[in-house]
C-alpha cells in the first residue's frame, strides 16, 4: 500500500514529498523496498549513526532483499578515509544529515549521482542549516522524507515547514 501511495503522489506531479507512518510499522523496509523497485542509486540521510547502521541491516536483510553490501556505503565521522573513500563510491550512501551538510558543502557529493533522496526521521531536517540543503534538492532529484512525527509543538507539519505545503 505504501508504495502504491507513493506511486499516487509521483503520478501527481510531486517529485518529494514525505510519508507518515506510525513507530515500529517498517518504515525502513518500506523505502528500501522502494529503492529496490526503482533500482536506481540512493542517498539516505538520517540524524543519527545509529539509524546508518540499523539502515544497512536492512538493505543486507537477505530475506527482503538482494542487494550486494558493497553496494551499500555507510560515511560518518568514527570511519577512517579509506571507508569514507569507499561509501562515497558506492551506489547507495548512508549517511547522517550533519555528515550529508559537510558533504555538500565540500562538494563531495552531487544528486546527480544518486537520483533518489531519503530522508529517514525526516522532522529532524528541519533546522537552519538543514532544511535549505534539502530543499536545494528539490528539482535535482526524488526526495521523500519517512516519519511518524510530522507535527510540531507549534502546530505547524513537515509538510509545510520542509516540503513547500506538499501533504504526505
Amino acid at each position: 500500500q505504501v508504495l502504491q501511495d507513493i506511486a499516487a503522489h509521483l503520478d501527481r506531479g510531486y517529485d518529494y514529498g514525505y510519508i507518515k507512518r506510525p513507530s515500529a510499522t517498517g518504515k525502513t523496509v518500506n523505502y528500501v523496498a522502494e529503492v529496490a523497485a526503482l533500482g536506481i542509486p540512493a542517498l539516505v540521510l538520517t540524524p543519527r549513526v545509529n539509524l546508518i547502521r540499523q539502515t544497512q541491516k536492512a538493505f543486507l536483510d537477505r530475506r527482503f532483499f538482494d542487494f550486494d553490501p558493497d553496494e551499500i556505503g555507510m560515511y560518518h565521522s568514527s570511519l577512517n578515509e579509506a571507508e569514507k573513500i569507499a561509501a562515497l563510491h558506492a551506489p547507495v550512501l548512508i549517511t547522517t544529515f550533519a555528515s550529508y551538510i559537510n558533504l555538500a558543502k565540500r562538494r563531495d557529493i552531487s544528486v546527480k549521482d544518486r537520483p533518489i533522496v531519503i530522508l529517514d526521521e525526516v522532522h529532524h531536517a528541519r533546522g537552519d542549516v538543514v532544511r535549505p540543503l534539502v530543499q536545494e534538492l528539490f528539482g535535482d532529484a526524488y526526495v521523500n522524507g519517512w516519519t511518524a512525527t510530522d507535527t510540531f509543538v507549534t502546530g505547524q507539519t513537515i509538510g509545510h515547514y520542509l516540503f513547500n505545503g506538499v501533504p504526505p
